[in-house]
């Protein structure tokens, strides 16, 4: 786990030996996302900072909960499944100045310099780039805000590095691209994942009044009679939607037509915001259905979410994300979304997409098995210039509790609906460079 200094600092003693530490008492903070896995750790008077990544922004969050360092440890060690060395981490803590006391002995270190400090206000509060769309979202209509915040999100996104290269994007297509560069299949994918981004952030911004009349005028919506058939004998439905296109409208426009939702986070770099609160008050003046999400899957969690589903809830579920196991894969691919997830059910089930295989989820399937719930495949794309549409698909009858083969094949079944989305618009999917299992799937014999 490793931490890089914004500034120099010094210490008036040898660090101490972590493995023999039992108490860690941090000065008071805040941690903020600078990218998906670039985080700064700023001490609340502006003394001193570092940077981290997703995973040492977890511990450094444990640690100023609780200063007790084996149990932090101890709970990182269960989240990420495997053995956690924070010395590398408690070293750039204690140089940075953010240690205030380890078992008891004080620590005190050099002030910031006046460059770094200087540096570490702008980032933490001015940072137009992060700031301005927010004040564009609430001062102005939707459809005139999207289009201006648009170039700031896209310089915020590159500055970030969010949107990692790591390969080929031809080499990650599903079906033989047509004769399209390198160069523009990458500025294709860029240009859909900040296109999400300020969509999402738009949602989250907008005042309530103004963001359910642009939702009235601009997002259309079928299928409800596939909802209301599925909902007639009052059990729970399942929705499921894939990670493309302007896929954060989905709930939205779900709870603006009254239909109660559950769900764990649903934005990609939004897990810190609580939606919960954010939309209560859509409900209070503009009569829209309460959600009731989660934040991440945890075992505290995911009874009372089940429970919701069993007892004729709605859930909106996004299988198209497969967590790995304990494998350096998986390691790295929970270092990079910095989140924990929780395999309630550790079947991969594979998927044809194109000349690729996709390791989708199996708690879609396994859902619908245990709630006896319908699972009715949703769609959104945008069908004009600022112009979207919400689509529910027929529903994939429940299948038999149990029956995991069975549960798998509802899971085929929705993917099957939901595809051709993907293979027509691969660019367009937010996970094309980041899904570990995509990224190792071989080509369909």
């Amino acid at each position: 786990m490793q931490a890089t200094r914004t500034a120099p600092h010094r210490t008036d003693r040898e660090p101490p030996q972590w493995g023999l530490c039992r108490k860690v008492r941090l000065h008071p903070l805040c941690v903020r996302a600078l990218g998906r896995d670039e985080h700064l750790v700023v001490r609340l008077d502006g003394k001193a900072a570092i940077r981290t990544r997703g995973a040492g922004a977890d511990a450094v969050r444990l640690l100023s909960r609780n200063a007790d360092l084996r149990r932090a440890m101890h709970i990182l060690d269960a989240r990420l499944g495997g053995e956690v060395d924070l010395s590398t981490l408690l070293d750039a803590l204690l140089r940075g100045g953010l240690v205030k006391e380890v078992d008891g002995r004080s620590w005190t270190a050099a002030r910031i310099t006046a460059v770094g400090a200087l540096r570490c206000y702008w980032t933490l509060k001015i940072d137009p780039l992060a700031r301005v769309p927010r004040l564009l979202f609430r001062l102005l209509p939707p459809r005139l805000s999207l289009r201006l915040a648009y170039p700031m999100r896209k310089a915020a996104v590159q500055r970030s590095g969010q949107v990692a290269f790591t390969a080929r994007v031809r080499d990650r297509l599903p079906v033989q691209d047509g004769g399209d560069s390198e160069a523009s299949l990458r500025e294709r994918h860029l240009e859909a994942i900040v296109r999400q981004d300020v969509l999402a952030r738009m949602l989250c911004d907008t005042p309530p009044r103004e963001l359910d009349r642009w939702l009235c005028e601009r997002v259309s919506f079928t299928g409800l009679s596939h909802f209301e058939e599925a909902k007639k004998d009052g059990r729970g439905v399942v929705l499921a939607c894939l990670h493309h296109g302007p896929f954060p409208l989905i709930p939205v426009k779900l709870l603006s037509l009254g239909i109660a939702l559950h769900g764990f986070h649903w934005l990609v770099d939004f897990a810190g915001r609580d939606f919960n609160e954010l939309f209560r008050p859509h409900g209070r003046l503009r009569g829209w259905a309460e959600g009731r999400f989660y934040g991440l899957p945890s075992w505290k969690t995911l009874p009372t979410f089940v429970r919701a589903v069993c007892d004729g809830g709605t859930a909106i579920v996004m299988p198209d994300f497969y967590q790995a196991g304990p494998t350096p894969s998986g390691d790295r691919d929970r270092a990079f979304h910095g989140t924990v997830r929780v395999n309630a059910v550790r079947s991969a089930v594979p998927v044809p997409v194109g000349r690729k295989i996709l390791l989708a989820h199996g708690w879609t399937g396994w859902l619908a098995g245990r709630a006896g719930a319908a699972t009715i495949p949703v769609r959104c794309a945008e069908v004009g210039a600022g112009e979207y549409r919400v689509e529910l698909l027929p529903a994939v009858p429940p299948p038999p509790h149990g029956d995991p083969a069975a549960g798998d094949e509802v899971t085929r079944s929705v993917l099957a609906a939901l595809v051709p989305d993907l293979v027509r618009h691969p660019t367009a999917w937010t996970f094309l460079m980041a899904h570990p299992a995509f990224a190792d799937a071989h080509p369909l014999q």
